[in-house]
């Protein structure tokens, strides 16, 4: 990865660092109360994740101006750790410790480029899901009923009648208000005064003068966060694998999607494994002062990049500038109604589905709309974990059909006329020139596990026809073990097994070696191998005169 060329930091980086972080806390601040309480941490541990992760990820990572802290996929999975995976909050915050030190042993294993392999469908299709999941939630927000951490979508619905019909108009005003006032702010404002904060304050004034019947966030509890010690029996550590293993997935995914992102904006390439190791510290510190753990906020980083943010000093600013909130204004959270909220968060989840991109699927190739819609119909139903594992394996799935019928397609079974293999000439008395005695079967490209076993049912019958067949390993690149096996079989059993005469031409390099050492050719006597095909008929047609 490439470095930033700047040799000296000046005055003007100060001040667009110190601007770009400013901002950037501004924008962070109604995100990380909304995802607070929308993880059932509440408002006090969504401010203190945004600190620790900002801060450890902005001094060790590798992708400033990245501003990081609450963000949606982490928010919703955490949600579920702790209403799914741990019995009590010690066990999920072991669950958010275990998970950054997974990802620091991703750094330090050198796995960030690794990361982003996951396949595009999947990645889409849980951020639609996250999206409209979020979304669903905030419906009920939106009217003033209450939303329980981990609520099901499910439930959700089906809790509409009544919410409907106990409708708090206040909380729907002030939530409308909200929504109204996010869409409607002018891009132009947004970098000095970002439009979540603008929506934020304009709700929370309304519902203070005009709708004081709209259900309050509460009295926070402001002071130095009690230090949170991990649950180290064995059995709570091996349940913890799993849902440590997918928070760090998504959180490092996340983040590195995020960095792509800012790349072009800030004038330089991320370092990915330097990004997970200082992500991984700052979810262990959030961990350990039982914080919202977090990844990289995209509108956050994006609008400080923006606004001039370029080193890592845009991260450190944020994280200080929230940290003075929190202390100096933190009694004030107590007046913002929890309908503030929803309409900033509604916006947020309606963004994430991304709808334009949804309209497209039906022009997209059969397998990414299948994989991403299921992706996102599961990412919403059912968890985030059920959705990657089922996403990936039919992606998974889906490209080993397209490369098994593209390795099928690149296989080539010719039969090879009397007439062509011994020339007009030389054929043998009373042979039938149109008659095809042998095969040629020409192997091109490159073979592997997804069409090992289908090579063999495909090939074998037209290997019937034949009394000698050639195997022109000539434009073959590649062989893996799986399809050298299958190979194996072919030889042995749809040739040599049913008495025909074998021969293998354009064996070389590094594939003969390969399969030499697996023993792929251990029943063929040395004279069944030619340098290229000429040699190969001449070859076949020894065989077939003896």
């Amino acid at each position: 990865m490439g470095s930033d060329s700047r040799q000296t930091y000046g005055l003007s980086d100060l001040k667009g660092d110190v601007f770009g972080g400013i901002v950037s806390a501004v924008m962070m601040v109604p995100v990380a109360l909304g995802f607070g309480v929308l993880s059932g941490l509440g408002p006090v541990a969504a401010f203190y994740g945004a600190i620790a992760v900002g801060l450890f990820t902005a001094v060790l990572g590798g992708a400033a101006p990245m501003i990081s802290g609450p963000s949606a996929i982490v928010t919703i999975f955490t949600a579920v750790i702790i209403g799914t995976y741990a019995d009590s909050m010690a066990e999920a915050f072991t669950i958010v410790m275990m998970a950054g030190l997974m990802q620091i042993a991703f750094g330090l294993l050198r796995l960030g480029r690794f990361i982003n392999w996951l396949p595009f469908s999947v990645v889409r299709g849980v951020f639609v899901g996250v999206g409209g999941y979020i979304f669903m939630t905030q419906t009920l927000w939106f009217v003033g009923a209450p939303v329980e951490p981990g609520i099901g979508v499910v439930a959700i619905i089906a809790s509409w009648p009544r919410a409907l019909a106990n409708l708090n108009v206040d909380a729907f005003a002030v939530a409308t208000i909200s929504l109204l006032v996010f869409m409607l702010w002018p891009a132009k404002l947004h970098r000095v005064v970002p439009n979540a904060l603008v929506a934020l304050i304009a709700a929370t004034v309304a519902g203070a003068l005009l709708f004081d019947g709209a259900a309050r966030i509460g009295e926070p509890e402001i002071g130095i966060p009690a230090l949170q010690a991990p649950v180290l029996t064995t059995s709570v550590l091996v349940n913890a694998i799993q849902p440590a293993l997918i928070l760090a997935f998504l959180s490092s995914i996340y983040n590195l999607l995020t960095a792509l992102i800012i790349d072009p904006i800030a004038g330089r390439n991320h370092k990915p494994n330097r990004e997970l190791f200082g992500l991984g510290v700052g979810n262990i510190a959030a961990g350990l002062i039982g914080a919202l753990p977090g990844a990289a906020s995209a509108p956050c980083s994006l609008l400080a990049a923006r606004s001039g943010g370029r080193t890592p000093v845009t991260g450190v600013v944020c994280a200080a500038v929230l940290l003075a909130v929190l202390l100096g204004l933190g009694n004030t959270l107590a007046w913002i109604p929890n309908a503030a909220f929803a309409g900033i968060l509604i916006k947020v989840g309606w963004d994430m589905m991304d709808v334009r991109f949804l309209r497209r699927i039906p022009k997209l190739s059969p397998e990414i709309g299948i994989v991403t819609l299921l992706t996102a119909a599961l990412s919403t139903f059912v968890d985030v974990i059920s959705a990657i594992a089922v996403g990936f394996f039919i992606a998974g799935m889906a490209h080993a059909m397209r490369s098994q019928r593209g390795e099928i397609n690149q296989t080539v079974s010719t039969p090879l006329l009397d007439l062509i293999l011994f020339g007009e000439d030389h054929l043998p008395a009373g042979a039938d020139p149109f008659h095809a005695r042998v095969g040629l079967l020409s192997l091109r490209g490159r073979y592997s596990i997804a069409s090992a076993r289908e090579i063999v049912r495909v090939i074998s019958p037209d290997l019937a026809d034949h009394e000698v067949v050639i195997f022109d390993f000539s434009e073959t690149e590649a062989m893996d073990d799986n399809a050298a096996m299958a190979m194996e079989e072919l030889i042995n059993g749809s040739v040599l097994g049913q008495d025909k005469g074998c021969i293998v031409a354009g064996l070389s390099g590094g594939l003969k070696a390969s399969l030499t050492a697996l023993g792929i050719f251990d029943r063929l006597p040395p004279q069944s191998f030619a340098a290229d095909l000429e040699q190969a008929k001449r070859a076949a047609a020894h065989l077939l005169h003896n």
